[in-house]
């Protein structure tokens, strides 16, 4: 029995030494005091499916943390595919998994009975875009750069600001939007899709360059297990075993959206 005991006991402090802890960055869309009990709740499954230990990590704001995940300080990231992008050229970050059967698209809208019927007629128009969201504000404004629209930019603190402003404007004013938060806004019967963009693959969980194959594949397996604690984030199927190719459709206009600041 104490031989039992004793090679119970050697388990059990070998599994705990080959343990690694691993800082998770996540994008700072939302407070970190909303964001970090919903991806705790992720990382306790995670831990338990590789025995390691996840640590929520962020920053004050989207361009600090920017600036942490192209420095490399993060071993694994949750990021927008945009920064993606930068944060796989700058750092060495691979893609290893994103959102389930989902897709990226970004709106502009305008009023409802607006004379605006194209996005040519958005040239010297009042734009509002909801600063710093990838479907909404940048993808929009890199189809306007594409199409050498100059237009008067304004920037708000969500969708829902961008909605009002053109539902109090008589004409010749649109937002930037996503067909979620449009459903959502209380503004909707006033206000009608002028552009949709083509989808996007979505955020990418992608890992620091130092991080072992090994590590990699158990974290993939922990994400796409963990699909009852990726609801909680609105992220409904889960997750999918992902690779860099699966964001070459955005490399497609990056030359466009590194033009927009």
């Amino acid at each position: 029995m104490k031989k039992i005991i004793i090679c119970i006991t050697i388990f059990f402090m070998y599994s705990l030494c080959q343990a690694e802890t691993y800082t998770f960055g996540v994008i700072p869309q939302k407070k970190a005091s909303v964001l970090a009990p919903k991806w705790k709740l992720i990382f306790n499954k995670m831990s338990k499916i590789t025995g390691h230990k996840f640590v929520f990590a962020t920053r004050k704001n989207i361009p600090q943390y920017k600036a942490a995940v192209e420095n490399g300080e993060f071993d694994f990231i949750y990021d927008n595919p945009y920064h993606y992008l930068k944060a796989h050229t700058l750092a060495g970050y691979e893609a290893i998994a994103h959102a389930k059967n989902k897709k990226i698209k970004g709106l502009i809208v305008v009023k409802k009975d607006s004379l605006i019927q194209n996005v040519t007629h958005l040239k010297g128009k009042d734009l509002y875009f909801p600063r710093g969201a990838f479907a909404a504000d940048v993808l929009p404004r890199a189809m306007l750069e594409q199409k050498n629209i100059v237009a008067n930019m304004f920037f708000t603190t969500s969708h829902e600001d961008g909605y009002y402003h053109v539902s109090i404007t008589p004409d010749g004013v649109a937002a930037g939007g996503v067909f979620r938060t449009l459903k959502g806004s209380k503004y909707k019967d006033d206000l009608r899709v002028l552009w949709e963009s083509k989808g996007y693959t979505p955020h990418a969980v992608a890992a620091h360059p130092k991080i072992p194959d090994n590590i990699r594949q158990g974290v993939i397996k922990a994400l796409i297990d963990s699909t009852e604690e990726f609801k909680k984030l609105k992220i409904k199927e889960g997750m999918v075993a992902a690779d860099d190719s699966h964001y070459d459709d955005l490399r497609e206009i990056e030359p466009f959206l590194d033009k927009i600041k």
